[in-house]
């Protein structure tokens, strides 16, 4: 897959094959430093996001920088901190890359709609 169709607002990783998931969100990052060498990635845990986390992470870099945002375990977000996230999926910003990790599953589906409704890039990373 070309570096330019990796590079979107928006990557949905969904399953619980770590290999899988891992170059999922390897692909992202190298076509993100494929543009931007020195992008900042900031990798958060889901269980352990506080609320005023991810809006501090999805805030424009300074000095128009680029940044990848990689949440693992979305599925652990708390209503308080996805909150957080509905508002920014409805005008994203081109700089940041905002890749959440979901499990998949029945657990934490709900964090699931708006990021699909947002026009997320999904990618399946089945058992």
């Amino acid at each position: 897959m070309a570096a330019a169709s990796l590079l979107s607002p928006l990557t949905l990783v969904v399953g619980d094959e770590e290999l899988l998931v891992s170059r999922a969100v390897s692909a992202v990052l190298g076509a993100a430093r494929t543009r931007t060498p020195d992008v900042e990635v900031r990798d958060l845990d889901g269980g352990a996001v506080q609320v005023g986390d991810l809006d501090e992470a999805l805030s424009p870099p300074l000095f128009g920088d680029e940044r990848v945002v990689v949440v693992r375990a979305a599925q652990d977000l708390s209503k308080e901190a996805m909150a957080e996230v509905v508002p920014y999926l409805a005008d994203p910003l081109p700089e940041v890359q905002l890749v959440p990790v979901h499990a998949g599953g029945a657990k934490g589906k709900q964090p699931l709609a708006p990021l699909l409704a947002a026009g997320a890039r999904r990618v399946d990373c089945p058992k």
